[in-house]
């Protein structure tokens, strides 16, 4: 078992091995959560591993209900955020229960921000039972919802106590959701830790549970140096600053997050190479790796300069963006928005 602890302004602990979900109850007993339970899931994802996650739950004492929905970046809303509230209401929710997140990031955008709001807080637990998840969106804190205008343009920070990476769950993704995490663990590896991709490039098959645990650790690093964003944990947006607006521009269910993300890291280098501040020899280094995995090198541009002069990363006429000349060094800069607008 292998335990990251998160040195946030709530502290936690991200715990990655398999078999993980029968130990979700007596893990949450040690840490002294209510009595009572939430099960917060898409209807996918709770055919497989919600019977395991309300039974290790109701095995260890806790009082269990669950609330579903449909899944898919699409019910990331308002509408099924107000659902997810008025559930807990409806049932009498406390400050003394919990909510468990189970499910892909979708899920734990949604119920993070749930529990951050109703009641003015209460506890959460992560189960990620996706790669992107437990790489990258269960860690940190970052909840968030969707509008029309944009991706993640509501959300506050808000950490979960426990983070349950089960790296067992993988065995059950669809080839397309495998390939989205890994578009989020290159990332990583671009930005900050040259080995992750070194490692991609070398192995037949990946070694999915130390690539969760080696991002984990580089996330954990840049979530302790900057909590709430305002510094280096940008450089986690790298990717994004496209890839939110194509996902925006192909109606949140064109492309999964990793296929915009892939999609966005191109474009950003594509950019940078044009603007003198090198990345050729990563836009090289890339592109077969990202092709090994389905991923696109490039996405349609209609529609998404919209939504890119929507991007929350914006402050006036400047956008703050994360670069990368090489492997492992990605850098903040902030530049005008018109630059990035010529994208094409």
């Amino acid at each position: 078992m292998t335990t990251i602890h998160i040195a946030a302004s709530r502290e936690y602990d991200v715990v990655i091995e398999p078999g993980l979900l029968t130990r979700l109850g007596t893990m949450a007993a040690e840490l002294g959560l209510g009595r009572r339970a939430a099960v917060i899931s898409d209807d996918a994802v709770f055919a497989l591993y919600g019977a395991a996650a309300e039974k290790a739950l109701t095995d260890a004492g806790f009082q269990v209900d669950h609330f579903l929905f449909p899944h898919g970046e699409q019910q990331k809303t308002l509408s099924t955020y107000g659902q997810v509230l008025n559930f807990l209401c409806g049932r009498r929710f406390t400050r003394s229960d919990f909510l468990v997140a189970l499910g892909g990031g979708v899920v734990g955008d949604l119920a993070g921000f749930a529990a951050a709001t109703v009641l003015r807080g209460v506890d959460f637990v992560q189960i990620p039972t996706t790669l992107l998840a437990q790489v990258d969106s269960s860690v940190g804190g970052k909840t968030g919802l969707d509008l029309p205008e944009g991706k993640n343009l509501i959300g506050c920070f808000y950490q979960p106590s426990l983070v349950l990476a089960d790296t067992d769950c993988l065995e059950t993704l669809p080839r397309r959701q495998l390939s989205s995490g890994m578009a989020e663990v290159i990332k990583c590896g671009v930005i900050g830790d040259e080995e992750i991709l070194r490692h991609l490039e070398a192995a037949a098959e990946p070694e999915l549970p130390w690539l969760v645990e080696r991002c984990c650790r580089y996330k954990a690093a840049v979530v302790a140096r900057d909590e709430r964003d305002g510094g280096d944990r940008r450089l986690l947006n790298f990717g994004h600053t496209f890839g939110h607006a194509y996902e925006a521009a192909g109606g949140y269910d064109s492309y999964t997050h990793g296929e915009a993300v892939a999609a966005g890291m191109m474009q950003m280098l594509r950019w940078q190479v044009s603007h003198g501040l090198g990345g050729q020899e990563l836009l090289d280094r890339l592109t077969p790796l990202l092709e090994r995995w389905e991923l696109p090198v490039r996405l349609p541009w209609d529609g998404a300069a919209d939504y890119l002069a929507r991007d929350k990363k914006r402050a006036g006429d400047q956008v703050t963006i994360a670069v990368a000349q090489r492997a492992g060094a990605g850098r903040l800069m902030a530049v005008p928005l018109a630059s990035l607008l010529e994208a094409e």
